[in-house]
């Protein structure tokens, strides 16, 4: 007999249910097709969701992404829900200023010092 896996088993409980589902609805799926009760379902669907700050998952192995409270979709199949703003990284600028100065022009000590070579 197979080792059972949770996490296995929440993916494909999510993907059954159409990509995403509250930890109630895979509870469920999971209690009536594998016959094992996890009540601390949430908790482990919360731990496998890139938004967790104490997962014991490491981040490449997080597989859900969480939609709201108590509701988890699967990363690849989550979608944004009215209203929800999807969080994205600021584009970097190009440096202005005394900064872009100093990367561009060496410093006259430098220049000296190059010249000693």
């Amino acid at each position: 007999m197979a080792a059972f896996n949770l996490k296995e088993a929440i993916t494909e409980a999510l993907s059954s249910l159409g990509g995403s589902g509250s930890a109630a609805e895979v509870r469920e799926y999971i209690k009536s097709k594998f016959g094992r009760d996890w009540k601390t379902i949430e908790k482990v669907m919360d731990d496998m969701s890139v938004e967790s700050e104490s997962s014991f998952f490491l981040p490449e192995e997080r597989v859900l992404k969480r939609m709201g409270q108590g509701k988890y979709a699967l990363k690849e199949a989550a979608i944004q829900e009215p209203g929800e703003e999807i969080a994205t990284e600021e584009p970097k600028t190009a440096p202005t200023g005394a900064i872009k100065s100093t990367l561009e022009e060496p410093s006259p000590r430098i220049l000296i010092n190059l010249h000693r070579f």
